[in-house]
């Protein structure tokens, strides 16, 4: 399986990497992101009804909100601290034959200790 397939299936809206790349105007690019930003999440739902229940609506969606900017938060963070440290980390690199070999090693190792960090804190969840 290469990395390009890898990334395709990765994505939930049945849409390939090669149509991903397509989006080349800025209207295109805005809407597979609003695509993809559509899909309602589970626990924002959860909440929503949850709190309808309750009889605190008003609540529930102040929660849903700040879910959402929360999220929108972290992933914004994460997705520039990846591109900065990616683009940084290789600059050096960028012409020499282990280019490849150090990108593989770097997310690898931010991969295994982002998984070490989920492992511990599903431990101490339980």
């Amino acid at each position: 399986m290469t990395l390009l397939s890898v990334r395709a299936a990765a994505i939930p809206t049945g849409l390939q990497f090669f149509e991903i790349e397509k989006a080349t105007t800025l209207r295109e690019s805005l809407v597979l992101i609003a695509s993809f930003a559509v899909r309602p999440c589970t626990g924002a739902l959860f909440v929503l009804i949850i709190t309808w229940q309750m009889g605190i609506a008003a609540l529930g969606v102040g929660g849903a909100i700040a879910m959402a900017l929360g999220t929108a938060v972290i992933t914004i963070a994460v997705g520039m601290g990846a591109s900065v440290l990616r683009n940084s980390m290789l600059a050096g690199f960028a012409n020499s034959p282990r280019a490849a070999l150090l990108a593989a090693v770097v997310e690898l190792t931010s991969g295994g200790f982002v998984a070490m960090l989920a492992v511990g804190l599903f431990l101490r969840a339980l």
